[in-house]
């Protein structure tokens, strides 16, 4: 894909190419579609986090406080819209239940999640592409096929959200691995073991990782080592806390073995990576406590 580009002064803006690593919580006053492209990593909400993987789209409502946590998603495409701005109020796909799903029925979560197999997301990169193309060389009547490639895309969303809706066994099984998800979210600094969890949710071990695999396209081990990973690197910002001491309260049982994972996955050393984040001081942190007392010090 691309280099990064935006739209400004439309009813939209876009944006294609690789995130910063790390973006603190934040909202808007629009909606926010996100095309995760390449890499894995958690998007973050006011009271919880959201694993996503190539192929997922995630569209968050207006006012809904979010953000992105750590280094593992590469490329993501992302398009800020108002969805009553553009879809005409009289077209028939308003009426559809894929739409009602896609911004109406928030009963369960605000945030909505759909994975796009492989062809449906080589389209949507296309689709991407083309409107950032079309926008850039603005020949007579970019604003409407820019809003023509938007109804085009949702249409693509609203269809695929109605075909997965009629597989329910499918709902089942990504219920129940949502579970599991949601387990180690809760208890990932904890000694967990796919066998336990096998025997919690009875079922086998090469089933859990078969059906955990399909449904988050990576295998539960390294979203488990994500997790202690993402939170590794948020206590190296912000808190003093020794290497050992970090890598033991995020899930670790040996320090050299925090580091070389620590190193594969970022790309650099938990030192290293401190060094370079040293100026990431998050509010309400030790750090930033301490930061603010020497910056208002009197002389």
């Amino acid at each position: 894909m691309d280099s990064t580009a935006k739209i400004i002064r439309f009813p939209m803006d876009i944006c294609l190419g690789k995130p910063l690593p790390r973006y603190h919580l934040h909202r808007h006053r629009i909606s926010e579609l996100t095309l995760i492209v390449e890499g894995s990593g958690f998007l973050t909400f006011s009271d919880s986090r959201l694993f996503v993987s190539p192929g997922d789209l995630v569209i968050i409502p207006p006012r809904i406080s979010h953000g992105r946590d750590g280094e593992g998603i590469r490329e993501n495409g992302i398009i800020f819209f108002d969805a009553e701005a553009i879809i005409p109020r009289n077209s028939p796909v308003r009426a559809t239940e894929g739409y009602r799903l896609l911004f109406q029925e928030r009963a369960r979560s605000p945030i909505f999640r759909l994975h796009l197999h492989a062809g449906m997301l080589s389209e949507m990169i296309s689709l991407f592409t083309r409107m950032l193309c079309e926008y850039r060389e603005k020949r007579r009547g970019y604003d409407l096929a820019l809003r023509g490639m938007f109804c085009e895309l949702i249409c693509m969303a609203v269809r695929e959200v109605e075909t997965a809706s009629e597989t329910p066994f499918e709902s089942s099984k990504q219920r129940v691995m949502r579970e599991i998800a949601n387990y180690f979210e809760a208890h990932y600094t904890e000694r967990l073991t796919l066998a336990d969890l096998a025997v919690r949710w009875g079922m086998s071990k090469n089933t859990l990782m078969r059906r955990f695999r399909s449904v988050f396209r990576t295998p539960p081990i390294d979203y488990l080592i994500r997790l202690r990973v993402d939170h590794a690197a948020a206590l190296l910002v912000t808190t003093e806390n020794e290497v050992t001491d970090i890598a033991l309260s995020s899930g670790f049982n040996d320090v050299s073995n925090f580091i070389h994972t620590f190193k594969r996955i970022v790309g650099t050393t938990p030192s290293s990576y401190r060094r370079k984040n040293a100026n990431a001081v998050l509010p309400g942190s030790g750090r930033a406590k301490r930061k603010h007392e020497r910056e208002n010090a009197l002389p």
